[in-house]
């Protein structure tokens, strides 16, 4: 890998890193090292990418969803910090708490770590192309299989948490550049499935022909209203 491909790299992650060897052995796949025998691969920082994602996810996710709940509590005769409480005293008390429920947070952190959106964000970087490979990886065109991508963003992510000596703010700042969690957090993962033409394609098996869009004005010239009706199934409304 080249100087220039090297700062290339570092531009479109937003870090400069202080050991570079580091960056060039998070793109090194493993059977580029084996043929070559001069270079770790990837593997070993893209576990550690792996964890470092995991934590700055649920990290973003407590930011946004956690909150201090405080709820006044009726007690009966008891002892608290070693005095006695009457009975009938009110007290407050506290926990932690999400705006929705553990199911519905694991689902979210699911959405947000998953191959497909992991992949499609190395793709808009462009970045799997400075992927080292050995023959056979290159004859197969691997770096264009979304869990190469994943495990390239892995390894990225677990070269600057070292790189950095687990600089948390320098960690983050490359993932947010990388993925723009914030916004997907906020506004939904794209899952890659055209959901349109998977409708459209059933209903002209289903019934032998398209079904029909009502188009409805809503008063804003880049959003608008389409409803979709069915046969035997509630309209259903989209923006």
């Amino acid at each position: 890998m080249t100087q220039k491909e090297l700062d290339v790299i570092q531009e479109k992650i937003g870090y400069k890193f202080n050991k570079q060897y580091l960056l060039t052995q998070a793109f090194t796949r493993s059977s580029y090292d084996t043929e070559n025998q001069n270079r770790e691969d990837n593997e070993k920082l893209e576990f550690v990418g792996d964890k470092v994602l995991d934590f700055i996810v649920v990290k973003k996710l407590t930011d946004l969803y956690g909150f201090e709940s405080e709820v006044l509590v009726q007690t009966h005769e008891a002892v608290r910090n070693g005095e006695p409480i009457k009975e009938n005293n009110i007290v407050i008390e506290k926990s932690f708490e999400f705006s929705f429920s553990e199911g519905e947070m694991t689902e979210i952190k699911k959405q947000l770590v998953q191959t497909s959106f992991l992949s499609k964000a190395i793709e808009k970087l462009e970045l799997e192309k400075y992927l080292l490979m050995g023959k056979g990886d290159i004859k197969n065109n691997v770096q264009n299989e979304p869990h190469v991508k994943e495990d390239l963003l892995e390894a990225i992510i677990g070269a600057v948490a070292i790189d950095s000596s687990w600089n948390m703010e320098a960690i983050e700042k490359v993932i947010d550049k990388i993925l723009n969690i914030d916004n997907h957090i906020q506004n939904g993962v794209d899952d890659g499935i055209d959901y349109i033409s998977y409708v459209q394609n059933w209903h002209q098996k289903e019934y032998g022909k398209e079904p029909e869009y009502v188009f409805c004005a809503n008063g804003s010239e880049e959003i608008f209203q389409c409803d979709l009706e069915l046969k035997g199934l509630n309209v259903f409304e989209g923006f």
